[in-house]
């Protein structure tokens, strides 16, 4: 019954095109970031806010490309579900890009309130933001994102592992090894408090900009 509401059909129907737009997407974005990191890496047009706009170039770069074999494979080839007897390696790399996705997205988002900043800081008061807004301290930025990134995330690299199925093939589950109490912190920490915290410092910035 449930599979025959308007928006699982929906789904239904766009999982066999969301593979193909994906690739297209992916695609385009890979290559329209690399040629702005090529640009923005020129000797002449180094600054501060152009290394922040590389790092969040980058950032988006990797998504991209880390997704176009997951797309390949599990939106293309196959379908992702639990019945499709996949190879344990495909989990694993399902599992990798789930983490990094998840890693790279988050750097991207801060990246960009990082860059907010730096914008409103130079644009509102020009006589500090050329002594504050270095090019030192955008490097000191995109290595604090990063860093705290990588950390606050973690919980989430181990939140499932490879499990055969009883069907053939192979696919996840939660891992054993994690207490409750360690999953409900995952949640708060990524579901709630990067997230949540993103969206307001982001508005402001930008609204005052």
């Amino acid at each position: 019954m449930v599979a025959d509401t308007p928006l699982m059909q929906f789904s239904l129907w766009y999982q066999r095109i969301h593979g193909y737009l994906s690739l297209a997407a992916c695609t385009f974005g890979s290559t329209s970031n690399a040629m702005n990191i090529a640009v923005l890496t020129r000797r002449a047009l180094i600054s501060p806010t152009n290394l922040l706009l590389t790092a969040l170039a980058v950032a988006d770069l990797l998504t991209m490309v880390f997704y176009i074999p997951y797309a390949a494979y599990f939106y293309v080839y196959a379908r992702p579900d639990e019945d499709g007897h996949h190879p344990a390696s495909w989990i694993r790399y399902l599992l990798f890009n789930n983490g990094f996705n998840i890693t790279a997205h988050t750097i991207a988002m801060w990246l960009t309130v990082s860059l907010a900043v730096f914008r409103y800081v130079a644009v509102c008061y020009p006589t500090v933001g050329s002594r504050v807004c270095t090019l030192r301290r955008a490097r000191i930025a995109v290595a604090a994102v990063v860093a705290s990134t990588v950390v606050f995330c973690s919980p989430n690299y181990a939140m499932f592992h490879v499990v055969p199925n009883p069907n053939g093939g192979f696919w996840f589950d939660t891992n054993p090894l994690l207490s409750e109490e360690i999953k409900i912190l995952n949640f708060w920490i990524f579901g709630v408090v990067l997230k949540a915290s993103f969206f307001p410092s982001h508005t402001c910035t930008v609204v005052c900009m």
